[in-house]
């Protein structure tokens, strides 16, 4: 059973598209494109994503990463209501400049699965 079309789109060897087949990796896509939408980037609603790149070159202190965070799970409440969000974590990798760690762990009540989404900006 395909869900949908996976993102980015590729087309594989049968010059068909690659499909997402379970549903933890259809709410994965999904959490990856809120992460990563700047908001004002989704046409008609100006208010969707987090933008995660907007926030590569402020400094990193805590009151930062709690903005960060609080973004984070205002935008899953708004809209990936489904989804409990269990814990949000922010670092910065301290070999590497300007970048982000996010890692966001949930569970989702209805497939009675619990998940993580690590992502690196």
């Amino acid at each position: 059973m395909s869900i949908t079309v996976k993102l980015p789109i590729i087309v594989d060897d049968n010059t068909d598209f690659r499909m997402i087949e379970t549903y933890k990796e259809y709410i994965e896509q999904n959490l990856k494109h809120l992460l990563l939408t700047s908001p004002g980037e989704k046409i008609m609603n100006i208010d969707f994503g987090v933008g995660l790149k907007n926030y590569l070159f402020e400094n990193t202190n805590d009151q930062n990463i709690s903005n960060i965070e609080s973004r984070i799970i205002s935008q899953v409440r708004k809209y990936m209501n489904f989804l409990e969000i269990i814990d949000v974590s922010v670092s910065r990798d301290s070999t590497l400049e300007n970048n982000l760690k996010v890692n966001v762990f949930y569970y989702v009540d209805v497939l009675d699965l619990e998940a993580s989404l690590e992502i690196s900006v």
